[in-house]
């Protein structure tokens, strides 16, 4: 699992941390 703190502005990391949002939103 990759970090979430890396506040790293890419849209990858991006797309990741909302997808990690939706995810823990629906759990």
């Amino acid at each position: 699992m990759w970090d979430i703190t890396n506040t790293d502005v890419t849209p990858k990391h991006f797309l990741l941390r909302v997808l990690l949002v939706r995810v823990r939103s629906d759990g």
